[in-house]
């Protein structure tokens, strides 16, 4: 249904009703934005919850002619103004964000059935024209709706006034309010919701990282050769079901994503005077996380030629010569740079080619199954050869049967990891 269509239904419906036009229009002294119907129509090519209260609230606000339309939220005592469409001008009182102890408010009076719904002039009632809301900003005029979730909880009120009274104002006005009050009331709803699971989402990634509940296991690295381990990969570990590159997702998605990383790396620091002699730490971290002065403090005082910081293949960098000098100075410890999953995307190519690394680690979809596919064997040597090029060391990732190893070995790989050596776990006993 167009947006013409739908407000032709609404007059019609009412026009049995007396008095002027369904609002009377906007007042022709106020300065108006742009009209509604316009942002419902767009709202019919997609929009998110908070686009259609704000199109709704502009559309009750523009209909009764006043300067300020709000949400009002209800929580610990408190009302929150969550969503504001004003004329410019307007009171600056009320903001997104600004809160008043709920019992000075009118919303919580028209909640609770003290005050009506409409006041076309607060001097018509005196527990409206007696109140210090009435006089501060100040209201010549008021509509107030309850907002009611699906379970009857109030969220709190939907709500419009103006400065100057408004006689023109009848109960039809107030029937459109209340529509648009319930049409609202689904997408606060899933607001909230959202924010419920947004702060779960918080406090699972706080907990983790101010309880320490990161531990670190460890997979072997292998010369295909010799058989010897040569190397160990530092891989996060969570205290319940919950995958770590899940947890890492989250805290990246909550702009704690480099405090994850760098909180991995110093449980995995902690653990490095127990790694075999010989042998090296593989941590992985990410192009974000090479930059943050964090990690090199992390890092500082480590034995930098036993580290070897594995670039995470699937980050896009946009500033490879900053990288490039953070590096140099940790090449210049002793500490070597290895690309993760290679051959996976685009990116680790680039990073290849731009960093140069001393370790090149072929994804686990190359090597899988790579005995019995020719397209994957002939990927595999063309890495052998770059690598040659390059001098790094190639290293095979998921390696699971003797049939694999021995073909990677063949085609010249000449280091992997993988399930046939051992599953992640703790260090061997010294």
């Amino acid at each position: 249904m167009s947006d013409v269509e739908e407000q032709g239904g609404c007059a019609t419906a009412l026009a049995d009703e007396p008095g002027p036009a369904p609002g009377a229009g906007p007042r022709p002294d106020l300065p108006q934005p742009a009209r509604p119907g316009s942002a419902l129509g767009a709202l019919a090519g997609g929009g998110d919850d908070s686009d259609v209260v704000q199109v709704m609230l502009a559309a009750a606000r523009s209909h009764l002619g006043m300067e300020i339309g709000f949400v009002g939220r209800f929580a610990d005592g408190r009302r929150t103004f969550r969503f504001v469409d004003a004329v410019p001008g307007a009171p600056a009182g009320v903001r997104v964000g600004a809160s008043d102890p709920l019992e000075e408010t009118y919303c919580q009076r028209v909640v609770d059935g003290r005050l009506p719904r409409l006041v076309r002039d607060p001097r018509e009632h005196p527990e409206v024209r007696d109140l210090p809301v009435t006089t501060a900003f100040p209201v010549g005029a008021h509509v107030s709706v309850p907002i009611r979730f699906s379970d009857g909880r109030v969220y709190g009120t939907f709500c419009c006034f103006s400065t100057a009274p408004a006689p023109q104002l009848r109960e039809r006005d107030l029937a459109v309010v209340e529509m648009l009050a319930e049409l609202v009331a689904p997408a606060l709803e899933r607001l909230e919701e959202a924010e419920l699971t947004r702060s779960r989402r918080v406090a699972r990634v706080e907990q983790v990282l101010e309880d320490g509940l990161l531990t670190t296991v460890f997979q072997p690295i292998v010369d295909f050769c010799s058989g010897r381990t040569v190397g160990y990969e530092a891989l996060s570990r969570l205290p319940d079901a919950t995958r770590p590159d899940v947890w890492f997702a989250e805290a990246e998605a909550l702009g704690r994503g480099t405090e994850a990383e760098v909180c991995a790396v110093r449980h995995a620091l902690a653990r490095l005077d127990e790694v075999p002699a010989g042998c090296y730490l593989s941590i992985n971290v990410s192009p974000r996380a090479l930059l943050d002065d964090a990690l090199w403090e992390a890092l500082d005082g480590a034995p930098l030629e036993r580290v070897v910081l594995e670039l995470t293949e699937h980050v896009v960098v946009e500033d490879y010569p900053s990288i490039e000098r953070v590096l140099s100075a940790f090449r210049a410890g002793g500490g070597r740079l290895a690309v993760d999953d290679a051959g996976a995307g685009y990116a680790s190519m680039r990073h290849i080619l731009l960093l140069r690394p001393d370790l090149i680690k072929l994804d686990i979809s190359i090597c899988r199954d790579v005995e019995a596919d020719p397209a994957r064997a002939a990927m595999v040597r063309s890495f052998v050869d770059l690598s040659d090029s390059l001098c790094a060391r190639l290293v095979a990732e998921g390696v699971e049967t003797p049939p694999g190893r021995d073909a990677l070995q063949q085609l010249g790989v000449p280091l992997g990891q993988g399930f046939l050596f051992a599953r992640p776990g703790p260090l061997p006993a010294a």
